[in-house]
C-alpha cells in the first residue's frame, strides 16, 4: 500500500500537519517504508492548492492520504475523487504513530 502523509518536519522528527494544502513537505511510504520526501508542489500558489497536491499524490500512484481535519469540501473531495482515500489525524501527530496503525 503506498500511503502519503502531508506533514511538517523539524529536527528529524515528522508529524502531521496543520493544513492539507499548505503543508511544507509530503512524506510517501511504500509498505511501511520512507520511499520519497518531497516539497508541497502547491505550497506556494494562490488557489487551488488541494485540487493541485491531490493530482500530484495521484500521479505517484499514492492509495491513501493522511493529514489533518479537512474544513470545506476542496481537498477531500479532490482525494477522492481521484481514487484515493482521506485519512484524518489531528495536526501534530508524529508520523510514526500513524505509520503504525496503517501497518500494524
Amino acid at each position: 500500500m503506498k500511503v502519503a502523509i502531508v506533514c511538517e518536519c523539524l529536527k528529524g522528527q515528522c508529524k502531521v500537519a496543520h493544513h492539507f494544502g499548505l503543508a511544507p513537505l509530503v512524506c510517501i511510504f511504500e509498505d511501511g517504508k520512507e520511499a520519497e520526501r518531497t516539497l508541497n508542489p502547491a505550497i506556494k500558489m494562490e488557489r487551488r492548492r488541494g485540487r493541485t497536491l491531490a493530482e500530484f499524490l495521484a500521479s505517484k500512484g499514492v492509495e491513501v492520504v493522511v493529514g489533518p481535519p479537512l474544513q470545506g469540501h476542496g481537498g477531500r473531495d479532490w482525494v477522492t475523487e481521484l481514487g484515493m482515500r482521506y485519512i484524518e489525524k489531528e495536526p501534530g501527530t508524529p508520523v510514526e504513530e500513524v505509520l503504525k496503525e496503517l501497518f500494524s
